[in-house]
């Protein structure tokens, strides 16, 4: 609705929760201010049985010099997809230099244009033939980055001179979704499965560190249960500035909770009467890997903008 006007947009069928319509020609000439536009949205289908409606407008812009209206298209975040562990593929593989790929689709924007999340620059942004589908800016994410990710980070859109275009939004939950996760270990702290397991140098508390052996899949850990002579919780050293806490995930409650050593306690002297005990023969990996918690539900990240 423009004034008393009224058209009707064209729009394809629902997205989800979107809508995608072809905006009407706003006629204004390039460096003129496009006045507001009242949307009108009605739905006579809802599952409710009534027919409910709901307004929502656009703001007021200048019409950029080449009359794109490129100005007034205001990127938004379509869709965030959470990081995803990619091995080094090297013979053999080193676990320094494992990374992470994570994607944020995006509308209102171009291949031309430029993404960053916080200081960390996209790949680039990829767009598909049909005006219909988001572009999709992916993000790198080394080992030498994780200083700079964190769980409430700002999403920037540039066009091909630096200019931003819109207002920064927020993503947040992605270092939360870098961290080791833990599904079961071991009682001596033998062995660890889990995600993002990447981390092959340990401690307890402020000691000294200790060396263990992580697949480069980041689904386990292993080592030889003694890691000095304090109980303390076990930390991940990733560098001399930077530790992540053992956590364990509990997918009945949700809430995950840290992992404590505790240093093997001294043999007590066998008594001539007592049984043998025949000890039992250990899971193999794979049999721990199928009896691991469900870990595969990232957290939520989500984008405020």
């Amino acid at each position: 609705m423009k004034g008393t006007e009224m058209r009707r947009l064209n729009c394809l069928d629902l997205l989800g929760s979107r809508l995608l319509c072809d905006a009407p020609d706003s006629g204004i000439p390039a460096g003129q201010v496009r006045p507001e536009i009242k949307l009108l949205v009605i739905d006579q289908h809802h599952a409710g049985g009534v027919s409910i409606e709901g307004t929502v407008s656009t703001k007021t812009c200048l019409n950029d010099s080449g009359g794109s209206e490129q100005s007034c298209r205001k990127p938004l975040i379509w869709k965030t997809i959470a990081p995803v562990l990619f091995p080094d593929k090297s013979n053999p593989p080193k676990l320094s230099a494992s990374t992470w790929t994570m994607w944020v689709q995006v509308v209102n924007v171009d291949a031309t244009n430029q993404a960053t999340l916080g200081t960390l620059p996209a790949s680039g942004i990829k767009c598909a033939a049909s005006p219909a589908q988001p572009c999709t800016a992916a993000f790198t994410i080394k080992m030498s980055d994780l200083y700079s990710i964190s769980n409430w980070m700002t999403f920037q859109v540039q066009d091909s001179s630096n200019t931003n275009l819109g207002s920064p939004a927020v993503i947040t939950n992605v270092l939360e979704n870098v961290k080791p996760l833990i599904g079961q270990i071991n009682d001596d702290r033998t062995n660890w499965f889990g995600r993002n397991l990447v981390f092959d140098t340990i401690r307890v508390g402020d000691s000294k560190t200790y060396q263990v052996s992580c697949i480069s899949d980041g689904i386990h850990c292993s080592g030889d249960g003694k890691y000095g002579s304090k109980t303390g919780f076990l930390y991940f050293v990733v560098n001399s500035n930077l530790v992540f806490p053992f956590k364990q995930a509990n997918t009945t409650t949700g809430v995950n909770s840290g992992v404590t050593y505790e240093p093997p306690k001294e043999p007590e002297k066998a008594k001539a009467a007592t049984a043998t005990n025949v000890p039992a023969a250990p899971a193999s990996t794979l049999q721990n890997l199928n009896a691991l918690p469900d870990l595969k539900q990232k957290l939520a990240m989500q984008a405020i903008q």
